[in-house]
């Protein structure tokens, strides 16, 4: 009942606003941290601690504190520019993004799953939110490609991918109900192919098509669960919220079509198709880096004196990065 009223006047309260123009891009740069750092887990003035929400440009946020267990659900922010993570840090490392800050000396968004923490639109009219910036958070990517304690790594056929919900106001009275309008799935890592993909850039995703709406929701889902639910780390860093993407910008390709062979390999594991220089590097399953090196359009890893068994090799280049499983025998 609470959650209701809450909800309810922040309708109400946008429903006297005049807004004459399509809202413009949220940057977060409007919120001045100290460098290397990101918004408190025991400060709540960040977020207003009776409705939960807090507001930028013509959207408003939603965050829950649990300054007493340091945990969140929503949206917090960060400038950290480390894309490290380690288990034992997590607290501070999940404000991270595996991409670092967007621009130079950012702020983003660092989201996390929790029921009901929407991105509402300050217009009881509802707008059109043309599309907004994501990465993969450090924890999040770490656990795809390394595992942790709860589930190993990812392995041909998983994915998880972050559910972007519209929805519509629809107000009776005192009575406020939402309405989908469509949703958009994006998949932040997507190892259901034959080339292996983890995001670790920043990407445009057009939200055009969730069409006017009132709020936005986030959802996930993926193949790593047991029977409480996902084990994959429900983060994502978001950024430039209503943003369009810029007519010069190239397309950011998801992942980039390289051949490994031959797979399995006994001594050296040949890389084609690159495009460009490329960084590349190899993991054990255990997360260990095993060879980092950087690759023109053609090269090769020397495995003959490598541990027997199962590898991730992640070639990052221009055009995007893949991440492909190799079998060492």
């Amino acid at each position: 009942m609470k959650r209701f009223f809450s909800l309810f006047f922040v309708a109400l309260m946008a429903s006297f606003m005049v807004v004459n123009a399509q809202s413009s891009v949220v940057t977060f740069d409007d919120f001045q941290l100290p460098a290397e750092s990101h918004t408190s887990l025991t400060d709540t003035t960040f977020v207003d601690q009776t409705t939960n929400y807090w507001t930028s440009g013509n959207f408003t946020f939603s965050t829950y504190l649990w300054s007493d267990y340091l945990f969140f659900g929503g949206t917090m922010l960060s400038n950290v520019t480390d894309t490290a993570f380690d288990a034992n840090e997590y607290v501070e490392h999940q404000f991270r993004a595996i991409a670092g800050p967007m621009h130079a000396n950012d702020v983003f968004a660092v989201y996390y799953g929790g029921s009901d923490t929407p991105i509402l639109v300050n217009n009881p009219e509802g707008e059109v939110v043309n599309g907004m910036y994501i990465t993969n958070n450090v924890w999040t990517y770490s656990s795809v490609v390394n595992g942790d304690a709860m589930t190993s790594a990812f392995a041909q056929g998983d994915y998880f991918k972050v559910m972007i919900i519209g929805e519509k106001m629809n107000v009776e009275g005192t009575d406020t109900t939402y309405t989908v309008t469509d949703t958009v799935d994006y998949y932040l890592a997507d190892f259901r192919g034959e080339s292996l993909m983890v995001v670790n850039t920043w990407q445009w995703i057009d939200l055009s098509g969730l069409g006017k709406v009132n709020r936005i929701q986030f959802a996930f889902d993926g193949t790593k669960t047991n029977q409480w639910g996902l084990l994959t780390p429900t983060y994502f860093c978001y950024n430039d919220f209503n943003a369009t993407r810029p007519v010069e910008t190239k397309v950011n390709y998801e992942s980039i079509n390289v051949t490994l062979y031959p797979n399995p390999v006994t001594d050296f594991l040949y890389i084609t198709g690159m495009e460009g220089t490329c960084n590349v590097e190899m993991y054990s399953l255990d997360g260990v880096l095993v060879y980092k090196g950087t690759m023109n359009n053609f090269g090769s890893i020397d495995v003959s004196s490598m541990t027997k068994g199962v590898y991730m090799v992640r070639v990052n280049g221009d055009k995007g990065t893949t991440v492909k499983k190799v079998i060492v025998k």
